[in-house]
Parts: structure tokens; C-alpha cells; sequence
């Protein structure tokens, strides 16, 4: 008896799974809904998700258009003289969305992100200026839009490793301009018609509710009806009875028609009704590509967990090299380089003297052999990263790996310090153009890129995150300034400060400087 009790007061206290816990007070202030998951459009009839799914992708039609007409077409509006701000209005339009609807889905933008929204407007920003270099333009949108589409996902928290950039950056690239767009393009028209129904869903329940209310205004729309059709009936007659009746009607109808048909031709030139679908060609497959980028990083569960699972496989999976062959072929590789080395002395280090060897002017002495170490030095990198993915033991644990790293670095840097100083002797006594600036750019960047990986041999550093972030600042500030400018400003200054030298000599023009060169 008492064991019948016992269980009767748990029924009553203990609700059953399928039963809702109640909820009240404060409790129920707090309680908060469940986050959406992948591939979860919202089904619940009029859920906020839903609706805010539904309200962006409408948006990112209206943005699909709008990319169709200041990325391809280049509307006429958005030129300000030789200026074009189309793609600044676009990429300030894109972003906005993006953020808006990040934050409507309850998701805060990681701090990283602010930084690549930074690069991403200043990137926008320089397509907008008069001065930008011609030699960047094939290359600046291209960056432009691989930017975006990283700084989407980076914003949402999807990148691979603790939501920062890391070396799987390229992994995280192409899950951002691959993989999530074409996995969620067909998201768009699922959640739209979906939205679309819960709405009518909604305007039927409201309709049985209200129906009583509305009797009124049917009752009223009922009896136009009827008295349409009973003037319908008499009007003729009304004709047939009197002339000037008859001409007064006719006037008014063929008024009214004319009126209409005038409106509706009007309507149909300013839309552009016939070239629209033509345009729908373009516009439908970039709507469908930008929301399921976006729907795919909002939607998709930030649980990292997967991700290190698979970093972690991956990494261990590559380390198949054994320990030995790694640190023989690298030394071999510094011994190369230490017999060239010692064979081009006096050819590699004259130019820090500022004496050139016999039989070379200023040009041929900067142009040969300048690009080929640019090369090797990029190759070396290559090669360093390559040797540390394979290697049977990791780095942290094979010393011997870490002297081969050490080593390739300080004779890649002494390399570049050659290189380097014939590039100052040819600019001291040539002048500047944008390729030697933009090759100079290049030498900062790679020669700070090795001196990380000397300081990693000894401790703990993020090379690969050091060496994106300050590639997309160089880059970024070489679009952003005005480059070609101040290169004409300091070769008109090189010139009048020539006082012992033949000005004639020199196998540049100023009238040419803003020409691009080769070195």
C-alpha cells in the first residue's frame, strides 16, 4: 500500500518525457531556446528562426541582384568621374547583411573576424580610388572576394582550429568557397517557400479567428459585386436610350483604358521586364551561392570537437617520413646552398660595398640572379613546411629537425639580405617604379616570415598566423595608398638631387614613371 502511494505522488510530481517541465517566474525569463542546427529550417509554424531565415533570404536575392549590376554591368550611376564605387556600395552592402544576420540569428562575430572585416573593407575601399597601382587590379578582386568569403566564416566561428587562423588555412578557404556554398545552395528556395507557408498557415488561423470582424467588410465587397452586376444589366439600355449618355460613357472608358495601357508600358520599360530574365541567369546562381554560404556557417553546430578530431587524424596520418630521411636531405640542401655560397662570394656581396663586378652596369647586375633567389626563398618555404608535416617525429620532439630548420632559415635569409642589397644599389641609382616597390614589399614580408621561423626553433610561435595577418596589411596598404603617386614625387626629387651625375644617362623618363617597368 504504501508502495502504490509512493509511486501515485511520483507520477504527480515527475512529469513524463513527453511532457513539457513547467516553468515559471524567473526561471521561465531565463529559459532559453534550443540553437538551431544544421539543416534545420525552421519547420515550427511562425518560429523566429524561420522568420528571420525567410526575411534574409529575400535579402540575399535583392544582394544578388545588386551584385549583377556593380560587379558585372557596372551601373552608370556609381561613376563619379573615371571613378567607379559600385564595388565599394557592394561590398559595404554585403557585409551589412552578413552582420545583421549573424546577430538576428544570435550569434556574436568572433574578435578575430573584426580584423579580416578590416582587410575586407579596406579592400573595398581601394576599388574606389583613383590611384590604385594597374598592376594590382588583376589580383585585387580575386582577394577581394576570397576575403569575404573567409571573413564570413570566420565571423561565425567555423574556422577549423579554435576558431582562429591557423596553418589549415587553406582547409578552412575552400570549406568557405566550396564546400558550405554548394552543401546549402539549395537552402535558399527550401527555406523562402517554407517561410511562405507558415506565414499563409498563420494569415488562415488569424483568418477563423477574426472571421467575425471581417463579415463586415465582405458584406460590403458582396454588395459591389451585385450592384456591378445589376448596372451591368441596365447600362446597355441606358445607351440605347440617349446619345450624348452613350458618348460620355465611351469617353470615359477609352480614357481609362488609354490611362492603363500607358501605365502598364511604362511600368514594364522602367523594370526592364524582358531583360530581367536574362539577367535571372546571373542573379539566381550568386543568391543561392551567398545565402548558402551564410545559412551554412550560421547553421552549422560550432562544436569544434569533429574539427581537432580530423586536424588531429590528419596531421598524424602525414607523418610518414622517417626521421633520418628528412634531416639527410635538408642538410644536403644547406650544403648546396653553403657551397654556392662560398663560390659567389664576391658576386652575391658586392652590392654591399656598392661596387658591381666587372663587366656589369646597375641593371644586369640587379636583374640576374635577383628573381631566382626571390624564387629560392619561396621554394625553402615550400620545403620547410613540407619537411615539418611529414616527419615522422615532430618537431617539437626532433632536435635534429629543428637545427635542419634553423640552418635552411639563417642561409635563406643571407640570400635575401643579397637580394635585398642589389635591389638598393638598382633603385639608388635608377629611381623607383611599382614593381620595385611591390618586389621590395615581397623581400620585407618573406625575410620577417624566416625570422619567425628561426625564433619558432626556440620557442613557441604562430609563424603561420604571423605570416597571413601581415600579408593581408601589406597587401591591403599597397592597395589602399597611393602608390604610383608618391613613386613620381620621389623620382622628381631623385632627379634634381642628381647635382654630379648626367641626368640623360638615366634609362628612365620622368613622363614614364607612371608606366609600369620591368626590373
Amino acid at each position: 500500500m504504501n508502495q502504490t502511494n509512493h509511486q501515485e505522488k511520483t507520477a504527480a510530481t515527475c512529469p513524463l518525457p513527453d511532457q513539457p517541465v513547467p516553468v515559471s517566474g524567473q526561471a521561465a525569463a531565463q529559459t532559453q531556446p534550443n540553437p538551431p542546427q544544421a539543416g534545420d529550417t525552421g519547420s515550427a509554424k511562425g518560429s523566429p528562426a524561420l522568420f528571420v531565415d525567410g526575411m534574409f533570404s529575400l535579402l540575399f536575392l535583392f544582394v544578388g541582384w545588386c551584385y549583377y549590376h556593380l560587379q558585372l554591368t557596372y551601373s552608370e550611376y556609381f561613376y563619379y568621374g573615371t571613378v567607379y564605387f559600385g564595388t565599394l556600395v557592394f561590398t559595404v552592402l554585403f557585409a551589412t547583411v552578413v552582420l545583421s544576420y549573424l546577430l538576428c540569428s544570435g550569434r556574436q562575430p568572433t574578435r578575430e573576424s573584426w580584423f579580416w572585416f578590416a582587410v575586407l573593407l579596406g579592400l573595398g575601399i581601394s576599388t574606389a580610388l583613383p590611384y590604385t597601382p594597374s598592376l594590382l587590379d588583376a589580383v585585387e578582386l580575386p582577394a577581394l572576394h576570397i576575403t569575404a568569403c573567409y571573413w564570413v566564416l570566420c565571423a561565425s566561428g567555423q574556422l577549423m582550429h579554435l576558431q582562429k587562423t591557423s596553418n589549415w588555412i587553406f582547409a578552412d578557404l575552400f570549406r568557405a568557397a566550396v564546400v558550405l556554398p554548394i552543401e546549402n545552395c539549395y537552402r535558399l528556395p527550401v527555406v523562402l517557400v517554407h517561410w511562405i507557408t507558415a506565414e499563409v498557415r498563420k494569415f488562415s488561423t488569424r483568418k477563423k479567428v477574426c472571421i467575425k470582424k471581417e463579415s463586415h467588410v465582405l458584406a460590403i465587397l458582396l454588395g459591389i459585386l451585385f450592384a456591378g452586376i445589376c448596372i451591368a444589366l441596365v447600362l446597355p439600355l441606358l445607351l440605347a436610350a440617349d446619345a450624348g449618355f452613350a458618348r460620355l460613357v465611351y469617353q470615359l472608358l477609352s480614357g481609362l483604358l488609354s490611362g492603363i495601357m500607358g501605365w502598364l508600358s511604362n511600368i514594364f520599360s522602367f523594370l526592364g521586364i524582358f531583360s530581367f530574365f536574362s539577367q535571372i541567369i546571373f542573379i539566381i546562381p550568386v543568391a543561392f551561392f551567398l545565402y548558402g554560404l551564410g545559412y551554412g556557417c550560421i547553421h552549422t553546430p560550432t562544436n569544434h570537437d569533429y574539427t581537432k578530431q580530423m586536424v588531429h587524424k590528419a596531421q598524424t596520418s602525414a607523418r610518414i617520413v622517417p626521421k633520418i630521411t628528412v634531416s639527410v636531405a635538408l642538410f644536403t640542401l644547406c650544403a648546396v646552398y653553403i657551397v654556392f655560397i662560398m663560390v659567389q662570394i664576391n658576386y652575391l656581396f658586392g652590392a654591399f660595398g656598392g661596387t658591381l663586378p666587372d663587366g656589369f652596369s646597375y641593371a644586369e647586375y640587379a636583374r640576374r640572379g635577383f628573381f631566382e633567389l626571390c624564387a629560392i626563398a619561396a621554394i625553402n618555404l615550400a620545403i620547410l613546411l613540407a619537411a615539418n608535416i611529414v616527419s615522422r617525429i615532430p618537431r617539437s620532439e626532433n632536435r635534429l629537425l629543428r637545427i635542419c630548420n634553423l640552418c635552411i632559415a639563417v642561409l635563406t635569409l643571407l640570400l635575401l639580405t643579397t637580394a635585398a642589397a642589389k635591389m638598393g644599389l638598382y633603385i639608388a641609382a635608377y629611381g623607383l617604379t611599382v614593381k620595385r616597390v611591390m618586389v621590395s614589399v615581397f623581400l620585407v614580408w618573406i625575410a620577417v616570415v624566416f625570422v619567425c621561423v628561426i625564433v619558432q626553433q626556440f620557442r613557441a610561435l604562430p609563424t603561420m598566423r604571423i605570416s597571413i595577418f601581415l600579408g593581408a596589411v601589406l597587401f591591403s596598404l599597397l592597395c589602399l595608398l597611393p602608390v604610383a603617386d608618391s613613386i613620381q614625387l620621389y623620382n622628381r626629387e631623385f632627379v634634381y638631387t642628381q647635382q654630379t651625375q648626367d641626368v640623360a644617362a638615366f634609362d628612365m623618363d620622368i613622363s614614364a614613371v607612371q608606366s609600369i617597368e620591368d626590373i
